[in-house]
């Protein structure tokens, strides 16, 4: 299965009218902008797209060296850290079959649970996940 980090390492090259843009430790992830913000939002997506198609083929995110990356920049390059859209990579990873477990919480925090889960009219199963998926994504 993918590992989700983060943020990304991603190479902003400058050309005579605007930007290619790719992440470093992931094949095939590019993208383009004309300025330097719209390759931001376009990186950002194209990594969110990767990723999911990544994680449904259970495929795993290549590690990266940050200094090593760093030290090899071309003049004309720029690294950002950029992150996933983390709200359409949860929309596109597809979803498990519902599993039923057996856990153990301290008895207030359950209680804190069930009251939050009651005034947002939903279960104390799916706040639990939505906290866990904040968390994990």
């Amino acid at each position: 299965m993918v590992e989700l980090i983060k943020f990304y390492p991603a190479i902003f090259e400058k050309t005579n009218h605007s930007y290619s843009i790719y992440i470093a430790n992931i094949d095939g992830c590019i993208s383009y902008g004309e300025t330097f913000e719209d390759g931001i939002k376009n990186i950002r997506e194209a990594l969110t797209l990767h990723l999911s198609g990544m994680f449904e083929d259970g495929e795993t995110v290549p590690n990266f060296n940050l200094e090593h990356i760093k030290d090899n920049l071309s003049s004309n390059e720029v690294l950002v850290m950029v992150e996933p859209n983390k709200t359409l990579l949860l929309q596109l990873i597809k979803r498990g079959k519902a599993k039923r477990i057996n856990i153990t919480l301290d008895e207030y925090l359950l209680e804190f649970t069930d009251l939050r889960a009651r005034e947002l009219k939903s279960s104390r199963s799916a706040l639990i996940e939505s906290g866990l998926k904040a968390i994990l994504y």
